[in-house]
């Protein structure tokens, strides 16, 4: 498959989403991660000190003296904390009272563990002389937990810093998850990104088409501009009235070229600026209606044909009455230029609601099915209906009715057609009031 620029350009974007959407959801993905992994860590601190509270606490409740010898629960095949503990072991905690009104002080264990001797006096200095009651001794690997009785003395409490879980197994969970999520958006946003890139494909497209049919146009009076031009050049010595023919055909298509200009501009104006940016005013939707009524009897009227307008009185609607005019003049032209002969052109204007309803009529040869979905698209034309010259040598570039409809959404309404057989051709406009 040949690589072009729009290709190439929609694969750029596509590629931009994709990782627009997996960096996002990375990014979320890792913060809650890390607030599941905080909190889950945080929870378990707040349980171990809990335990060792319990302990404290009715270690205190049972002690009846000073000392607790009496009490002494040591058995000597408790575990050593402070360091690794094996799984099996849950929450093995280590109990000190520390008896500091003698001189040498008094040290008695009651607990489900012990600590090294080389740890257990740096683990009660620091337990002892801390501003806090309780924390992390990072040296020793121990949770801490300290309560004065009301004798003086301390009850101090141990746990081994690995009973509040190690993260890394909720880590080594976490991270299989994350990357089965991110596969997942990854897949879907590489889907879904064709169909949110669709109208930047359409658009593309049809700004190419805008190009190509521009271009098309304008090529076609060019070349007559400059054949013209050429063929008067040959003849320097000759009149202007010698050579009026060739002038005259410059001025023609030069005037085509500045029509299409100027409908092309109309086209580029933003869909929220009616009347290139002048106010809003209140308009009579009635008085224009009759007036393209008489603007275009006298054209009907050579072809045969007659203009009856219906009109309800006093319509306001707000808008540009420059536009609104151009608009109803685009739609009675067309339905004069594709009338039956011997037949009658309808405008017909009425209130429905909060809304005007604006209609123009016409009985002849049905635009196709086919067509009907593209009469509004800029410079369409179907073969039987829309060709390029008109009949009195005018031209049409296919853009009136697309100025046509622009202008109604620009007045915040619309423009729609039907065409059969049976019932005639009628583009109507609905415009609020």
């Amino acid at each position: 498959m040949t690589s072009t620029p729009e290709n190439t350009m929609l694969s750029k974007l596509r590629i931009k989403f994709v990782a627009l959407i997996c960096g996002v959801t990375a990014l979320i993905l890792a913060v809650s991660f890390s607030f599941i992994a905080w909190a889950n860590h945080n929870q378990q601190v707040k349980s171990v000190y809990a335990e060792l509270t319990i302990a404290v606490d009715s270690t205190i409740a049972k002690a009846s003296r000073d000392s607790f010898g009496a009490f002494n629960m040591f058995a000597p095949t408790a575990p050593h904390i402070g360091g690794h503990i094996r799984d099996s072991w849950t929450y093995p905690i280590a109990l000190y009272y520390v008896d500091w009104r003698s001189q040498n002080g008094e040290l008695v264990q009651e607990s489900t563990a012990t600590i090294a001797d080389e740890t257990l006096e740096s683990a009660l200095t620091i337990a002892l002389t801390s501003e806090k009651d309780r924390g992390l001794i990072e040296a020793g690997n121990l949770f801490y937990l300290r309560d004065q009785r009301a004798d003086g003395s301390y009850v101090v409490a141990f746990a081994d810093k690995s009973v509040a879980g190690d993260s890394s197994r909720l880590v080594g969970f976490l991270v299989p998850v994350g990357l089965m999520i991110m596969a997942l958006v990854f897949v879907l946003a590489w889907f879904f990104s064709r169909w949110a890139l669709r109208p930047v494909r359409q658009a593309w497209d049809q700004q190419q088409q805008f190009i190509a049919d521009a271009s098309h146009e304008m090529k076609t009076p060019l070349t007559v501009i400059l054949a013209n031009a050429a063929i008067a050049l040959k003849k320097p010595q000759a009149t202007v009235a010698e050579q009026s023919q060739w002038i005259e055909g410059i001025q023609d298509e030069a005037q085509n070229m500045e029509q299409l200009v100027l409908d092309m501009l109309a086209l580029a104006q933003p869909e929220s600026a009616p009347g290139n940016g002048s106010a809003l005013e209140p308009v009579d939707l009635t008085q224009l209606a009759q007036r393209a009524s008489l603007q275009f009897e006298a054209v009907a009227f050579e072809r045969g044909l007659l203009v009856d307008d219906n009109v309800e009185e006093n319509v306001i609607v707000q808008g540009d009455a420059t536009q609104l005019q151009r608009m109803l003049g685009t739609l009675v032209d067309n339905a004069i230029k594709y009338a039956a002969p011997d037949t009658t052109i309808d405008i017909t204007l009425e209130t429905a609601g909060q809304n005007s309803i604006l209609s123009v009529h016409n009985w002849g040869e049905p635009i196709d099915p086919e067509d009907l979905p593209h009469v509004f698209d800029r410079f369409y034309r179907s073969d039987k209906s829309r060709d390029r010259s008109g009949e009195d040598g005018s031209h049409s570039f296919g853009l009136g009715l697309a100025i046509a409809q622009k202008i109604a959404s620009q007045h915040g309404g619309t423009l729609t057609v039907t065409s059969s057989q049976a019932e005639g051709t009628t583009f109507t406009a609905t415009l609020p009031l």
